[in-house]
């Protein structure tokens, strides 16, 4: 009888200790993800990206600071000098090149040949679901978010200079610079109307997949 009474002693204190810690769970307000840094495993070949994500969902948006070749299988390395855009789908951490889809580089005032932008290291920031960086060339604030289903882009211009979006369909992570001109095997591209662009494209690269898109503007783009 002994040995019984210690064992259900033992057992109530467990069951009451399993008791209070999940009401603790249940009341208390904790967030966890400022514990959470997307900048592990970008530099190098840790093949991750800094951008925002959903769990389980579609977009995956963020920063290109280069598209070809192993390096760029995420198409992030932490430390380089330049972004390239602002892709919407992304692999992270697979060490195989693909995805990288609707490149799109924002910019104030005039068109230039290389719309490559530095920019500035202390502007980067990222926490989950949520980054953002001041394109120094460029002159654009750029914040990004998503949703299961949708990308958000939000775009600061120089209010004294032309507001500009480069949006390229031909751009995706690709194993070669050769690659880029060939992994688009058929694409159409539409604008239903002043503020929006649709879309469809099917290429190859790791896998042969197709996708549609629709881009939607605040403002009249046309």
């Amino acid at each position: 009888m002994k040995n019984l009474y210690q064992f259900t002693i033992v057992a109530l204190i467990m069951l009451f200790s399993c008791t209070s810690t999940e009401q603790e769970t249940v009341t208390e307000d904790k967030d966890y993800t400022q514990f959470v840094d997307p900048f592990i495993g970008t530099a190098f070949t840790g093949h991750t990206f800094p951008g925002a994500a959903y769990p389980l969902g579609l977009m995956q948006p963020g920063p290109e600071t280069g598209n070809f070749s192993w390096d760029y299988c995420s198409g992030y390395v932490y430390g380089d000098s330049t972004i390239t855009g602002f892709s919407q789908t992304r692999l992270n951490g697979t060490g195989v090149t693909d995805l990288g889809d609707l490149l799109m580089q924002p910019f104030s005032g005039e068109k230039r040949d290389n719309l490559h932008s530095k920019y500035d290291l202390i502007s980067e920031e990222a926490t989950p679901g949520y980054y953002a960086v001041h394109l120094t060339d460029n002159d654009v604030r750029v914040e990004i978010t998503t949703a299961p289903h949708v990308a958000f882009h939000k775009y600061v211009f120089n209010k004294d200079k032309s507001a500009n979006v480069l949006a390229d369909f031909q751009s995706g992570l690709v194993w070669s610079k050769e690659h880029i001109y060939q992994h688009i095997l058929a694409n159409d591209i539409n604008f239903e109307d002043e503020k929006t662009i649709s879309g469809y494209t099917r290429r190859r690269q790791w896998v042969e997949r197709e996708y549609y898109f629709v881009i939607e503007f605040d403002k009249p783009i046309i």
